[in-house]
Order: structure tokens, then C-alpha cells, then sequence
């Protein structure tokens, strides 16, 4: 029989009956070593969506064919992500596509113990232990093992995550698969590689041209990594090729138990028939010594932009030369550490590079403005080049401590007058609410720390600092001035309670405010100050409805109530122990009669049961002939008054 018949019988046979093993098989049982990953750690890893259809494929053994050993003295290694871990987007499968693949192809063994859910070819995920996610630091535990020098084949099948879950530039996947396959190779000189892509993920839209968050789409990461292999010289298994798209735009909520990446349970069964199919041509083919034809072709792939090594350290690439030291990116600077090109974060820090240095922050980014470092201060520009330079600035200048005073680069102490008033520093920074002793004067910065003049209260004493721009003190206050809580009366520099005398006039003042219309005691004796605060003098002084006498040589004093016809504010009235009279008095010689004080005239009054008419003078007419309004009366002549 041909090679190329019995690669067409194969084929066939493959395809026709899945390749099931029996029994009766005269090949040993497959070993399965299974990823050491749990349910639980599965699902912390890719989070728990949209419950799988329900899958119950079983593999059913059928007779084997004798076209079927290619692999079956074979060790063969399943490195991977979660699709070789069985995840479904809900729960793992209870046979994953290692497993179902080794029921057709009956390897002497199939290790798939370094498959991770997550897993991406450009990580640096780490797990408990010693348990890594992403391939080039897994790689480290993979070909450590004893085992793996004895590995014949590997399947390759990652990348998805890299599109969904990372930053990094396709050019940098490209460049860490690169790395991993020589890693392997150096390894392992006699092991042959199956390159196989990532099925089309739908996390990011509803087809296969949605751009990831490092900017490329499913269909650019799958030619990428196609490249790759191919620059190897490594058979690449791809998922979107004519009689391979188990997966497709059409078909995904079918296939798909998130909807989204992971495939059901019968999705991953013709996975695996399809990739059994898939080896087995590539590996019989006429012509096809896989081990010699896989080589390295040295490709040079390109990566640009940000990017994360295994190591975990944050890089930039331009034309896949990284950044050492400074680099501006899009007009903000970052240092990279010159030792491993990482980007330099964790604390602020000095740092040097091309003989400038630079103040890097926490993040990474190189800072501008004056900054204090390890006690010492720089001037890192304004301008976007971030380096230090020499510092000789003087003024108020704003730092990443606050606002400071320099003097040729150097924090002042002192008074510096700054916006038309004088401030005082100490190491450059400004004082507040502080009393300051310079040039043999005292002085006083307020809480905007502006030296004040005039009078100022401070601590409840009250300061005259002049007013003429010199500032210094002159004294505690005294007297009837304003210091900044309205007029008050000092004593040196407390309010005062009591009376004072102050132009003309006594006052009388409490806790130093100006008392109006009130009753007050001192000396032993009573006094009344007035609307405007003056102590009252004088007789008749109407308080609350009542006339009182006050004396009128300066001394203001209470004499008593008033009493008799009396000037008063409000005229001459007749008051009877400081009320308002009504009725008749005796007043030099006449007469009068008075209403609530105020004197009549000119008119008709009855009293005692009489009547008498009081004239235009107010005094109380008589005699026998009396003419009033045209008539003549006759009050007498006896001094009695009333009308005969």
C-alpha cells in the first residue's frame, strides 16, 4: 500500500468513524495527565457567565484502524488555556478536548498539566504557589520538568486572552511566541510543535473584527500568530479555514456556552475530531518529516507602544527598541529603568539618565516644578523636558510643598514684601496668625500673612500698628476706635465696662460697646444715657413717660423726678412728680390750667362745678367786663376767677 493511500484511508477513517479506540486495541491505554486546576480556580480566573448548553457527548470507541498509530508510541503535551482546561464559560466539561483528542489519536500519554485558564502569551500573571498563568513564565515550570525531554509533540493553543485581557502590541504577542518556541526548542531539540489558533472569540462585539484594548481585532491577532508558526516552520491548525469553523458569527450562540470564547461540550468533542483529523494529515503527509522541516527563519517581528514583560515590568517600544531612561510619549515623560528597560514606579525617586536628572512619581511619569527630594530642592522645569537645572531662582514660587520663598535657589527667612505688603518666611515658608520680632520692632502677620497696620485685635487685645506702611507696633489700644469688631472702648487693649467722657459728654460702655437708652449706676448714684449713648443733663428729660431732673453743671447725675412748670425736650409743660398734670395751677400770681401738661389758652373751662375762661397768655381772665367773642362777661374782681 502507497503512503498516500494510506494517508487517504486515514483520513477517511478519521472522519468516518471519529477514530474511537476499542477494547480489543492492541495499543496500551493513553495516560492523561489533566491540568491541576480547579472548578473554583477556573471560574475566579474567567469569571462565571451565561450557562453552557447542555452537552453529553460521550467518546464512543470503534474499532481502530491500522492507519491510526502515528501517535500511539508517542508522548504528547497539551500547553494551553482554558479551552484545554474544558472551561465552558459556566462549569469545566467533564471531558476536555486533551482528553477526547487522546481517545482518537491513543498516544503512550497526553500531559496537559501546565494548561491555565487566562493564560496569554505575552502575561505575567502569577498564581499561589508556584502556579503561573501565561506562557513564558510557564514555560520555566514546563521545561523543568523531567518529562518534557521525552515529549514528542506539543500542541500550542493559546492566544485569546492576549486579544481580550492585555495591553500589549500584537508585535510583542508576536515577539514572546517566538521567544517560547525557541525556548522550547532549546529544550527539547527533537520535539515537533502544533500551532494551534485560538477559535474566534466574540467578548468584544458580534464579529470577528471588533478591536481588543491593545487595538487589534480577533482576525489580526490570528494572522499574527499564524506568521509566527509559520516563520518556524510549525503546521498551524486554523479554526477559520474551509471545513474547520466549528465557530462562526452565525453559529456562536450555538457553539459557545458564554456566547462569547469558551465552547460546550459538544463543541469541544469536534474540536478535537477536527484536530485529530488535522495531526494526523499534516503528520503523514508525502514528504512530511515535521522535525526536520520545523526551523527558526529568524523572522523579525515589530512591536510599538506599551507593552508588559513576564517579569511584570512596564516597557515602551519603538520599532521593538525600548525605552531606557527618559522618554516622552505623547508630550507626558517616563523613566525607564536603564538596567531593565522597565518602567521605574513603585516610589518616588531621583533618577539619572544621559547625565540630566529627573523626579520620577510612584506611576512611572517623570514631574515638572520645584520639587524638595531627600531634603534638598530642585527646579525640574515647566517645559516638558522634566530634567533638573540649575537653581537660582528668588520670589514666592509655587512647590510640590506649597508656595515658598527662595533667595538664589535657597529658602529665605525673613520679612520680603510681596503684592504692596510685608510677609514673614521661615525656610521659605510663610507665616500666619504670628507675632514676628525683627529690626528691634515688633510685628504681627495675620492669617493671609500680611504684616497688618492699624488697629488689629488679637487674642481679645486690641494693638495699634500704625498706619502710614511701616507696620511695626505701637502699643495696646486705647480709647473709643474700631479694631475690627466695630467701635469699642479700650483700656490698653481690653474692652472696657463704664463710664467714659468723650467729646463733651459722658458715655457709658460694656465689654467696651457704647450703651443708648438705658438706666446705669456708679458713684453710688443714677444716671441715663440717651439714644446716642450721651449721659442726659438738664430737667424734664422724659424716660419711659416720665420727667426727671438731671443736674446741669457737667456732673449728669439723677437729681429727682421733675415737678412744676418745666422746660423739657418736649416743651415747657406742668408735671406733677414727673407725670404730665392736668387741671389748675398757681403760677406767679394767675392761674393756668394745663391738659396732660401742656398749657391751654383761649378757650372754656369748668372745674369745681364753675367755669372760667382761660385768655391768649393762658392766665385765668377776670373782672366785670369781660368781652369774649363779641359778649361781656364778669369773673370778679377777688382774684376767684370764675365766670358771675
Amino acid at each position: 500500500m502507497s503512503k498516500t493511500t494510506a494517508r487517504l484511508m486515514l483520513a477517511s477513517a478519521v472522519l468516518g468513524f471519529g477514530l474511537w479506540a476499542t477494547a480489543g486495541s492492541t495499543h496500551a491505554a493513553t495516560v492523561v495527565q489533566q491540568p491541576k486546576e480547579s472548578a473554583q480556580t477556573t471560574a475566579k480566573v474567567e469569571g462565571v457567565k451565561r450557562t453552557a448548553t447542555n452537552a453529553t457527548t460521550q467518546p464512543v470507541e470503534t474499532p481502530e484502524q491500522s492507519e491510526n498509530n502515528y501517535f500511539n508510541y508517542q508522548n504528547v503535551w497539551v500547553v494551553g488555556d482554558s479551552l484545554a482546561v474544558g472551561w465552558d464559560g459556566n462549569q469545566v466539561v467533564k471531558q476536555n478536548y486533551p482528553t477526547l483528542l487522546a481517545n482518537i489519536i491513543k498516544p503512550e500519554s497526553m500531559h496537559a498539566g501546565y494548561a491555565s485558564s487566562g493564560s496569554q502569551i505575552s502575561g505575567n500573571q502569577n498564581g499561589p504557589g508556584d502556579k503561573t498563568y501565561d506562557l513564558t513564565n510557564n514555560l520555566k515550570r514546563v521545561t523543568a520538568d523531567p518529562q518534557f525531554k521525552n515529549a514528542e509533540s506539543l500542541v500550542l493553543e493559546i492566544g485569546v486572552n492576549d486579544l481580550n485581557y492585555s495591553d500589549n502590541s500584537l508585535g510583542y504577542v508576536q515577539q514572546r511566541l517566538q521567544k517560547n518556541i525557541r525556548t522550547m526548542r532549546a529544550a527539547n531539540p527533537k520535539l515537533v510543535i502544533y500551532g494551534v489558533l485560538p477559535i474566534p472569540s466574540y467578548m468584544g462585539g458580534n464579529n470577528l473584527n471588533v478591536k481588543g484594548q491593545a487595538g487589534y481585532t480577533f482576525n489580526q491577532l490570528a494572522d499574527a500568530l499564524k506568521q509566527v508558526y509559520t516563520s518556524f516552520g510549525i503546521p498551524v491548525l486554523d479554526w477559520r479555514q474551509a471545513g474547520y469553523q466549528v465557530v462562526t458569527d452565525a453559529n456562536r450562540q450555538q457553539t459557545l456556552g458564554d456566547h462569547e470564547v469558551h465552547p460546550t461540550q459538544d463543541t469541544y468533542a469536534k474540536m478535537a475530531d477536527l484536530m485529530a483529523q488535522w495531526m494526523i494529515e499534516v503528520s503523514t503527509a508525502d514528504n512530511s518529516n515535521l522535525a526536520e522541516n520545523e526551523h527558526d527563519s529568524k523572522t523579525n517581528f515589530i512591536s510599538n507602544g506599551w507593552q508588559t514583560d513576564e517579569s511584570g515590568n512596564r516597557e515602551y517600544a519603538t520599532n521593538s527598541v525600548l525605552a531606557s531612561g527618559f522618554k516622552n510619549i505623547n508630550g507626558q515623560g517616563y523613566f525607564f529603568n536603564p538596567s531593565n528597560n522597565g518602567l521605574l514606579k513603585g516610589k518616588n525617586q531621583l533618577a539619572t539618565a544621559g547625565g540630566k536628572t529627573y523626579y520620577v512619581a510612584t506611576d512611572g511619569t517623570t514631574q515638572e516644578g520645584i520639587k524638595l527630594v531627600n531634603g534638598k530642592w530642585y527646579d525640574f522645569g515647566s517645559n516638558k523636558t522634566y530634567y533638573a537645572r540649575n537653581f537660582t531662582q528668588s520670589g514666592y514660587l509655587n512647590t510640590d510643598q506649597g508656595w515658598r520663598w527662595f533667595e538664589n535657589g535657597k529658602p529665605y527667612t525673613g520679612f520680603r514684601l510681596y503684592y504692596g505688603a510685608y510677609y514673614y518666611f521661615i525656610n521659605g515658608v510663610r507665616q500666619e496668625n504670628k507675632w514676628v520680632s525683627q529690626w528691634g520692632n515688633k510685628y504681627y502677620v495675620g492669617s493671609d500673612g500680611r504684616s497688618v497696620q492699624g488697629y488689629h485685635l488679637i487674642d481679645g487685645i486690641a494693638y495699634d500698628f500704625g498706619n502710614n506702611g511701616t507696620f511695626f507696633l505701637r502699643g495696646k489700644l486705647s480709647g473709643y476706635q474700631d479694631a475690627g469688631n466695630g467701635w469699642l472702648w479700650y483700656e490698653n487693649g481690653e474692652v472696657f465696662t463704664g463710664f467714659r467722657f468723650y467729646m463733651g459728654t459722658y458715655y457709658w460702655f460694656e465689654k467696651g460697646a457704647r450703651i443708648n437708652n438705658q438706666w446705669r449706676t456708679a458713684w453710688n448714684l443714677k444716671y441715663y444715657v440717651d439714644s446716642e449713648g450721651r449721659a442726659v443733663q438738664g430737667d424734664g428729660y422724659n424716660v419711659d413717660g416720665t420727667y426727671y431732673n438731671f443736674s446741669h453743671d457737667g456732673t449728669f447725675f439723677l437729681r429727682g423726678k421733675a415737678s412744676g412748670y418745666v422746660s423739657t425736650p418736649d416743651g415747657w409743660l406742668w408735671i406733677e412728680n414727673g407725670k404730665r398734670y392736668t387741671g389748675f395751677r398757681m403760677y406767679m400770681g394767675a392761674y393756668y390750667y394745663f391738659i396732660n401738661g401742656v398749657r391751654q389758652h383761649n378757650q372754656w373751662v369748668s372745674e369745681w362745678g364753675l367755669k372760667y375762661y382761660v385768655g391768649n397768655d393762658g392766665r385765668s381772665v377776670e373782672g366785670n367786663k369781660v368781652k369774649i367773642d363779641g359778649k361781656t362777661y364778669n369773673f370778679g374782681t377777688n382774684h376767684t376767677f370764675f365766670l358771675r
